[in-house]
């Protein structure tokens, strides 16, 4: 249905630009509230532990109440967590509130493909989600651009304003899918209609489904490993080796803008706070740019567009590191780890999606993609957890392990 696709297009894109928001802020929230790196590392890692107790079981449930009513509940829970995260920045109170909130995001992210697998038809299925995921992360730019105006605004723009625009932007998205998107019967075995911890967390999916489950739990722990801190390992060398780069920004924002860069909002390092929002804009941009533009053109040989992209995301990511060590140059580095996605994830995701929603039964589809999905998020429990104390070590080394580990994980999709 047209409508629905539209729909989804329109909500997804406040997702985007709310998950943006939050994403890049919270770690720095964490970092500035004197939170040590190891400690934010394991509090992103002990979300994971929610997201895989609760996900599947959410996953089933949309099979047997409706996607529409749990989808749009994913919405208004993470725009209650999202405003509430910088009111109380104590450790406890802000590792419940991410717990609570990467459980609405994996939640979320289980109905989501499921929701447009069964509102298009199957051949046009790739296409779609390629387009709706890549408008989404072009819409994550949007909101790490709220973070860069924490170096460009005055002092009354706080995190607890780009908290806010998190959480009314969800808001927002909740009300217009609850209203506009028009759910399709629900298709249910009748000797399956019911919910137990035995039934939706046994191991029954398809064969092939436990191959992707076995390379994304790997490659899941490398994108953790090296996406979960990012933000923060450009902070520490723009107060290191960078400090002339970030002054030279810091100038050129006083040419540009005259009189706002001075603005010390956010922490006291408005330059700093501008200058990982323009890296983190990048970042996203040539995610969803690409993907929505290679959309079309996704058609036949699946197995080996996965393939070649996680091969080619691995390499781009452990790049950076090489770069760091061997040039020790800002901008190389910078343009490197900006650039990993453009050949990468905008071809390997829409691809894993297809193939996820192929290998799950009809009447369980909700519980099959969910337990996927949750499955693979394991990985990033690992992942996060160690990504603190690697970057403690040695700043750029979880870019070079977490690109490995990719790299390695296409390997295991040969079969499929």
């Amino acid at each position: 249905m047209r409508r629905n696709i539209l729909t989804l297009l329109v909500v997804n894109s406040l997702f985007g630009l709310a998950f943006g928001v939050y994403d890049l802020a919270f770690p720095l929230f964490c970092d500035d509230n004197g939170i040590a790196k190891s400690t934010i590392g394991l509090i992103l890692s002990a979300a994971g532990v929610v997201n895989f107790l609760i996900v599947v079981y959410g996953g089933r449930l949309s099979d047997l109440v409706g996607r529409k009513g749990i989808y749009g509940v994913t919405f208004l829970g993470l725009a209650a967590t999202n405003m509430a995260t910088p009111l109380v920045p104590k450790l406890a109170y802000l590792a419940v509130l991410k717990a609570t909130q990467q459980m609405w995001v994996s939640v979320r992210g289980a109905i989501r493909g499921t929701l447009v697998y069964e509102s298009v038809p199957v051949e046009r299925f790739t296409r779609i989600i390629a387009q709706l995921v890549g408008l989404e992360n072009t819409f994550h730019a949007a909101g790490y651009a709220c973070i860069a105006t924490l170096g460009l605004a005055s002092a009354t723009m706080s995190y607890r304003a780009v908290f806010l625009i998190s959480g009314m932007a969800l808001a927002l998205g909740a009300v217009l899918f609850l209203g506009l998107f028009r759910e399709k019967p629900l298709v249910i075995a009748p000797s399956r209609a019911y919910l137990s911890l035995r039934t939706v967390f046994k191991l029954d999916l398809h064969a092939k489904l436990y191959l992707i489950i076995a390379a994304g739990f790997i490659f899941t722990m490398g994108i953790a490993m090296s996406h979960a801190l990012w933000m923060l390992y450009f902070r520490e060398k723009l107060r290191g080796p960078w400090a002339g780069d970030l002054a030279g920004f810091q100038n050129w924002l006083g040419v540009i803008f005259p009189g706002i860069a001075a603005a010390e909002p956010g922490g006291g390092h408005g330059a700093e706070f501008a200058l990982i929002g323009v890296v983190a804009v990048f970042h996203r941009l040539l995610l969803g740019i690409p993907m929505l533009l290679l959309a079309p053109f996704l058609r036949g040989r699946f197995k080996w567009l996965y393939v070649g992209g996680l091969i080619v995301e691995g390499v781009m990511i452990a790049a950076p590191a090489l770069a760091d060590w061997l040039v020790g140059s800002f901008l190389l580095v910078a343009i490197v780890w900006v650039a990993h996605d453009i050949i990468g994830a905008s071809i390997w995701y829409p691809v894993q999606e297809r193939f996820i929603q192929q290998f799950s039964r009809p009447d369980r589809r909700g519980a099959d993609v969910a337990k996927a999905n949750a499955l693979m998020a394991l990985g990033a429990i690992a992942g996060q957890a160690v990504a603190g104390p690697l970057m403690s070590w040695e700043p750029a080394l979880p870019f070079f392990v977490g690109g490995a580990m990719i790299a390695l994980a296409s390997l295991i999709l040969i079969p499929l």
